[in-house]
């Protein structure tokens, strides 16, 4: 039933050579976050798939901000009025653009990449205003997938199964995983650490997360790829734009650093069990948080420490999580002590507990040790 246990997480990034950096770029997430959300509450029936966009007022009416793949094919694109819209295919589906909705879901997907990764979140900086993409520091957790090309492609096989598009690089720099995810040739890229600045040279100045008038002014001076800034005197080009050309430019380089997740809770120790088949049967959910417990109390022992406040974390099939806290009086390494905090708020929930279509994972991690 078990196909992977890791034993030990640490509290942050490990910093033994090169941190390792996967950003996740959904090019079509509010259109399809929609869809997503019009699937779970059509179940166990079938949307119809049909040309649908997402619109806002802008100037001169409604205009699309996002459309999929039929009314793409039927000739709308975004910005596009919605009253020309309609006039192109009439049978089009409109739905109100839900900027805020897409950032808690996006949040939520984020917390779900967890189950790959402690050091996840919601990437700031999207192409155009709002976000559209994760960050996730994978140093050190590659392995337990089989190395990071592996695991960039189950990460993109389950957000497809989800119905959303995504592409994926890793590299040693949040910046240059960014430029690559989005503007590379290649929905999966691998960059071994070092070839940060080959990498960047050739990819437009849009690419190093600047705004569109540093874009637009750098590619009057003719400075239309990140390689065209190498080597540049800096003080004429901050003068003109300020410093978040130089900034932008040093954090994809590596000569700057740029912290993904620093409000993050403190992990000290956390351990991680992921299924073969999604759980449904809490006697099943049960029996995985004792094996569990059994992992992280054999390192807390072997460490001379105890849990006092502990948090569960359930993945399920369909990228929701449930979490759940429990805290000890005193501090307890016992596996059948920190094993029963969890069933018994299990028990409580009792049938009311939703696993969806099963928990594909389940993470461990205390909070706070003694």
């Amino acid at each position: 039933m078990f196909s992977f246990c890791s034993n030990l997480k640490p509290s942050g990034p490990c910093m033994e050579g090169k941190r390792r950096i996967v950003a996740l770029w959904l090019p079509h997430w509010p259109i399809e976050r929609l869809g997503r959300d019009l699937e779970r509450q059509a179940r166990p029936l079938r949307v119809p798939e049909k040309p649908r966009v997402l619109a806002r007022p802008g100037p001169g009416g409604m205009r699309i901000t996002a459309r999929n793949r039929l009314a793409q094919a039927a000739g709308i694109h975004p910005g596009q009025l919605v009253s020309d819209a309609t006039a192109l295919c009439p049978g089009l589906e409109l739905h109100a653009a839900d900027s805020e909705g897409d950032r808690k879901g996006l949040d939520r997907l984020a917390s779900w990449c967890g189950r790959y990764t402690p050091w996840t979140t919601a990437d700031p900086d999207g192409i155009g205003e709002e976000p559209d993409g994760i960050l996730l520091d994978i140093t050190g957790c590659d392995h337990l997938f089989g190395g990071e090309m592996a695991l960039i492609a189950e990460l993109r096989r389950r957000l497809q199964g989800f119905g959303l598009t995504a592409r994926a690089a890793v590299s040693s720099t949040t910046g240059a995983a960014w430029a690559l995810a989005r503007f590379g040739e290649r929905p999966l890229l691998v960059l071994p650490a070092g070839e940060e600045a080959d990498a960047l040279r050739s990819l437009p100045v849009a690419a190093l997360r600047l705004d569109d008038a540093a874009v637009n002014g750098l590619i009057r001076l003719g400075l239309k790829k990140a390689g065209d800034l190498y080597g540049k005197p800096r003080a004429p080009i901050t003068a003109r734009f300020g410093p978040g050309v130089a900034r932008r430019l040093d954090e994809a380089l590596g000569f700057e650093p740029e912290p993904i997740s620093p409000d993050l809770p403190h992990v000290p120790y956390r351990a991680s069990l992921a299924f073969s088949e999604g759980l449904t049967r809490s006697a099943h959910i049960e029996e995985a948080l004792k094996r569990i417990a059994a992992d992280l109390c054999e390192v807390l022992e072997r460490e001379r420490q105890g849990a006092r406040r502990l948090e569960l974390q359930l993945f399920r099939v369909d990228g929701e999580v449930t979490r759940m806290q429990a805290g000890t009086g005193i501090a307890s390494h016992d596996a059948s002590h920190l094993s029963r905090l969890f069933r018994e708020k299990l028990a409580q929930i009792g049938d009311d507990f939703d696993t969806g279509f099963g928990i594909e994972a389940i993470t461990l991690a205390c909070l706070a040790v003694d």
